[in-house]
């Protein structure tokens, strides 16, 4: 949201069809199998939700900002949209000819989960080669040039790169962002147990928790989840304000001390 400030033109892909095989990245052993109907109700809810907060976005914050001049845009793409229409022949003679072996037995995700005595079966094993499917598919169709995930994605965001570069000749680029982690670093995630991160799911959509309930949920959150680099991560604060606030906040708490 915030790069379409730049005029940059920006797509959200939620991952109806990805989904299904089920990203192997940061997991020792295979997500749960659901219903198709219960993949495409999620993907459906989480498109709904994204078109909300853009909306939010550009209704509340946006005008707040007192942004002047031309804005980019922010548009949510589904990949059932074009996954479901390709077929194992076509995949198998335009796209797996541009993977090697090799490169993909040498994945992150991979040697984790060999190393931790599970299996991976094949459609997890091709998840990177799908979503570089996806990339491809933007780049050609609204010349997307580049992919911005979470640094946990590195792998799979290298495979659309490759995938790119080898089948069109052209360079495409990606951008990994630090993961929303507790200070303790452990990950903070929709599919991450409540208990893992210690804390309570924080949801987005307001059939699950009303907005002042959330905002009562950020507001009461320890200080041990609200750590300095998430404040750096996920407010329109500068640096200069940021540190003020911080030193401010830790003067308060020794004074509380004291």
């Amino acid at each position: 949201l915030y790069v379409s400030h730049f005029k940059f033109y920006n797509f959200l892909k939620v991952g109806g069809s990805t989904s299904i095989l089920g990203d192997p990245t940061g997991r020792t052993k295979k997500r749960e199998y659901q219903s198709l109907e219960q993949y495409a109700s999620n993907s459906s809810l989480i498109e709904h939700n994204l078109n909300q907060i853009i909306h939010n976005y550009w209704t509340q914050i946006v005008p707040a900002l007192s942004i002047s001049g031309k804005l980019g845009s922010v548009n949510v793409v589904n990949n059932s949209d074009w996954l479901t229409h390709k077929s194992v022949v076509d995949v198998s003679c335009k796209v797996l000819p541009h993977f090697k072996l090799s490169e993909l037995l040498e994945k992150e995700s991979v040697k984790i989960r060999m190393e931790s005595g599970n299996t991976m079966d094949l459609g997890e094993f091709f998840y990177p080669i799908v979503q570089a499917i996806d990339f491809l598919y933007l780049h050609e169709r609204f010349n997307c040039y580049m992919q911005v995930g979470g640094h946990d994605q590195i792998g799979n965001i290298t495979c659309g790169l490759n995938l790119i570069y080898r089948k069109l000749g052209r360079r495409a680029f990606g951008l990994t962002v630090p993961l929303l982690t507790t200070p303790d670093g452990q990950k903070l995630g929709k599919s991450v147990p409540n208990s893992e991160c210690g804390m309570d799911t924080i949801w987005l959509m307001s059939e699950k928790l009303k907005p002042y309930n959330f905002y009562q949920k950020i507001l009461n959150l320890p200080d041990s989840i609200i750590s300095d680099k998430l404040v750096r991560q996920l407010t329109f604060f500068g640096p200069e304000e940021i540190d003020q606030l911080l030193t401010n906040h830790k003067v308060k708490n020794l004074h509380f001390h004291l």
